[in-house]
């Protein structure tokens, strides 16, 4: 089809002559253009390149780095990584009772001192058994008479939040019976406006508070004390310790009209913290001074 002839002899010793020539060109010569040319080439395959690469490393099985070690290398590093995780643990529940530690400071701080007798001691104490059967029945604490707890000591939650009283003591462990439950008798309190809370204790309505419950108290008030939802309650009532006055019960969830009395209004307190709500408390531990101690000696 095709003939041969001078001419294409000649172009084969022309071709032949050139790529002597470039052959015999130093490589720093050739370098920018074979490199670009080889760019251009294979460009159209690099996808299928890492496609390829992909699939092989997914076949091929991950190389053991047991394999090339001793058997005394390997119980060596066998203990190490039981090491680090005996330390990665130990670690974690350091940072967990660390939480826990600043969580008890501020609560500690969050308490009145000032306000209470001179001699008030806040101590932390753990819930650790509760009423299976009863949701605000009495609960134990791991505090008991070691630990300075007696008799009617008072138990707050969040500083000044009152939650209940102590009517059981042991030597390591006491029972709370919390402020909620239906065996707590009538509490008598203040009751501050939320608009107006730094009014004198002397202008604050006087309320009585009965369990009802359900978490909840039940109260009557006058009319025109203008009782509202929201507004704060605090305990004022000389049956109970020293450090449970002015101690918060609550706030005042609903206030509707008596039908059985029309001056008067049916009113609803709502606590902000219950004993079955919370896994700790703070025991207010009111010790005796020294005067007292030595008057009780003599």
């Amino acid at each position: 089809m095709f003939r041969r002839g001078p001419h294409r002899y000649a172009a084969f010793a022309v071709a032949l002559i050139i790529t002597s020539v470039v052959a015999l060109l130093p490589p720093s010569w050739l370098r920018p253009w074979t490199n670009d040319l080889e760019r251009l080439v294979t460009f159209p395959l690099a996808p299928f390149g890492h496609a390829g690469n992909s699939l092989a490393g997914w076949l091929r099985p991950a190389p053991d780095p047991y394999s090339d070690l001793s058997p005394a290398a390997r119980d060596r590093l066998n203990q190490a990584e039981a090491e680090k995780e005996r330390f990665a643990r130990l670690y974690r529940e350091r940072e967990r009772r660390i939480i826990e530690l600043e969580a008890d400071i501020a609560e500690l701080e969050s308490i009145p001192l000032r306000q209470m007798p001179a001699e008030t001691t806040p101590l932390r104490a753990n819930v650790t058994r509760r009423t299976p059967d009863k949701l605000h029945g009495v609960v134990h604490l791991n505090r008991g008479e070691s630990a300075g707890v007696e008799t009617n000591t008072v138990a707050v939650y969040s500083g000044t939040h009152l939650v209940g009283r102590i009517t059981e003591v042991s030597r390591l462990q006491s029972a709370l019976l919390p402020l909620t439950n239906t065996s707590t008798p009538a509490i008598n309190a203040l009751v501050y406006p939320r608009d107006r809370p730094d009014i004198s204790p002397r202008e604050a309505p006087v309320i009585q508070l009965i369990p009802n419950g359900d978490g909840t108290f039940s109260a009557d008030a006058d009319r025109v004390d203008q009782l509202a939802t929201g507004d704060f309650v605090y305990l004022y009532d000389h049956t109970w310790p020293d450090t449970a006055q002015h101690l918060m019960v609550g706030t005042i969830d609903t206030v509707r009209p008596k039908d059985d009395a029309p001056l008067r209004d049916a009113v609803v307190v709502r606590p902000r913290f219950m004993v079955p709500d919370v896994a700790n408390v703070t025991l207010l531990i009111e010790r005796q001074t020294n005067s007292v101690a030595m008057e009780d000696g003599a």
